[in-house]
This record gives C-alpha cells, structure tokens and sequence, in this order.
C-alpha cells in the first residue's frame, strides 16, 4: 500500500529481500506473487534524492558507476515487470454524499492535479479557521475534538498545550 512513497530503490531491496528469505535470489520477489497497491497523487518517496517508480527519466540500462545508481536502475526494471494494473473508479466511501460533500470532493479532486477553479479555492477559504467571517471557529463544540492539521511545530504545540490545559481543568486534574 502506499506505492506512492516507494523508489525504485525501495522495490530493488525489497525484492533483494524476498529471494534471501526464499533462497530463490534468481526469481524475482523471491517468487512470490506480489501485489502493489496506492495512488500516485499522493506523497513522493521520502529519504535522500529518492528515484519515484513512475519517474519516467530512470534508465532502464544498467550502465550506472555507483550503487545507488544501479540499484534504481534494477529498481526500475522490477517496476516494469508488473504488467496489470486495476484503477478503482468509484469511491465507495462517498456514497449518499450531500451536494456539499460532492463540491468539496471535486475541489479536492482539482486541486490534486493543479486545476482549481476560483469556485474551488473560496470553498476550501470557507474551511479555513479565521481565513473569513463565516470560517469555522475552534470554540465551536463541534469542532471541540478534532484533529488539527498546523504547518509549524510552534502552533502545533500551542494547540497541543491548550488542549491539555482544557483537558486537566475539565477532568479536575493538575498539568
């Protein structure tokens, strides 16, 4: 799962893996059958200059000078030797979805692949604490336990420290 988050030098040791654990280093994946499954749009492979499997550039010669270099390049060359891809069209768990929910999802939707419209971009505004009047407010008690996604450490941890603060006077408890 996850495909997505693996390079060609992830596939390349983990196929190195399955032939050490099955002692058929000459078959690939040690033999077995395997099944990959994640969508591209989601993170890129994370680590030091790492090659991503749809990365089209990576040669698939082997003539490469280090091992970092090979070991994408025999990546890349397992990639290709998976030759049946099922693609899931409909998403199950948007069933019954509100008209609401159905805009949100096709902003979503616009923004993964870079074509927001102006429509898209004010209806994700609308769901941004403090971006407008009528943005949601964290003293809202609908929004009293929920997750909050923050791009600094520094707010991170003062949203972290205000609900520890709630949560010890709340329950009658000392920090």
């Amino acid at each position: 799962d996850e495909l997505s988050m693996m390079s060609c030098s992830d596939l390349c040791r983990i196929n190195a893996q399955l032939g050490r654990a099955f002692s058929t280093e000459l078959d690939s994946f040690g033999g077995k059958h395997v099944l990959l499954a994640g969508d591209f749009g989601q993170l890129p492979p994370c680590g030091r200059n790492p090659t991503p499997l749809y990365n089209s550039r990576t040669s698939l010669k082997i003539l490469a000078t280090d091992d970092v270099a090979q070991t994408t390049a025999l990546g890349r060359a397992l990639w290709h030797e998976f030759t049946i891809a099922i693609i899931l069209r409909k998403n199950m768990r948007q069933q019954g979805m509100s008209e609401g929910d159905k805009m949100f999802r096709t902003a979503l939707e616009n923004m993964r692949y870079g074509a927001c419209t102006t429509d898209d971009i004010n209806l994700l505004n609308t769901r941004v604490v403090g971006k407008s009047p009528t943005a949601p407010s964290l003293s809202d008690p609908r929004f009293r336990d929920i997750p909050i996604i923050e791009a600094w450490n520094t707010h991170r941890d003062a949203v972290n420290e205000l609900g520890c603060s709630r949560y010890a006077t709340e329950t009658g408890r000392k920090l």
